[in-house]
């Protein structure tokens, strides 16, 4: 493959270089291509997910220790 050659390919889209691929490839029908596809292969990631469930609860108990204190300050200024 010369230079020429080459650079047609680097002009193409990523959908397009597989066509070609395949083209160049022939008849694929008899074997099996891996389809590397386009999803998350780190969707089962439990550590980052722990760690966003861990940062959501200690949020949302600042949030009632908050919430509760404000509440607190508002019914003894009611009361004076």
């Amino acid at each position: 493959m010369d230079y020429k050659e080459l650079k047609c390919y680097m002009e193409l889209s990523p959908f397009e270089v597989q066509f070609e691929l395949t083209n160049i490839a022939g008849n694929f029908h008899d074997r099996t291509l891996l389809n590397a596809g386009r999803g998350n292969p780190n969707w089962i990631a439990t550590t980052p997910r722990q760690a966003f469930l861990l940062l959501v609860i200690l949020l949302w108990k600042k949030l009632n220790v908050t919430v509760n204190m404000f509440i607190l300050i508002f019914m003894l200024k009611k009361r004076e």
